[in-house]
């Protein structure tokens, strides 16, 4: 049994009344599942997966990888020639602002001061893995965008407050595998 079984198989084991999430995510729990099952996770931050939607950085290319059973049923009609045209037509479109997106961040974040003080203040290691699109290159090494944002309020709670004091922690809306 491998680490995603395990993960699933406990939380079904888990006490419901402490613990249940709620409708929305028991879906994207289910449907992560079975993309992992099928796809992988090699590329859950990419465009053409939807594994990584509500957990991850990655953008919404194809909105029929996040449609659940009913949808991808009615999605069937995408498949019709003249529509399938039009719907592949409006990818292309999307994909290119996309493209457009992640190159005027790219040159925004990399001329950023803050982003440069936070890449010298914090240790960024492997942060472009698993198919990461929203990055930058600063000094020749590739930063995920998402890990800046989160270091950034990191850096800015640490203002009011400091970390290595906190002894315990709790999560609030508990995810995947909690």
């Amino acid at each position: 049994m491998n680490l995603l079984d395990r993960l699933i198989k406990d939380e079904k084991k888990n006490n419901k009344s402490l613990y249940s999430s709620g409708s929305y995510w028991d879906y994207k729990n289910k449907k992560t599942y079975k993309e992992i099952k099928k796809n992988g996770i090699q590329n859950f931050r990419g465009l053409t997966a939807g594994i990584g939607t509500s957990f991850a950085d990655n953008i919404v290319l194809d909105i029929r990888n996040e449609l659940n059973t009913k949808g991808k049923i009615v999605s069937k009609i995408f498949s019709l020639p003249f529509i399938e045209r039009i719907f592949n037509s409006q990818l292309n479109i999307t994909k290119n602002h996309i493209d457009d997106y992640i190159k005027n961040l790219s040159i925004v974040y990399k001329n950023n001061k803050n982003v440069q003080n936070l890449a010298n203040k914090f240790k960024f290691e492997n942060t472009t893995e698993f198919g990461c699109l929203s990055k930058f290159e600063l000094n020749q090494k590739e930063y995920s965008i998402h890990y800046l944002n989160m270091a950034d309020r990191i850096n800015k709670l640490s203002e009011n407050f400091d970390f290595r004091k906190i002894e315990s922690f709790f999560e609030i809306g508990g995810g995947f595998g909690a």
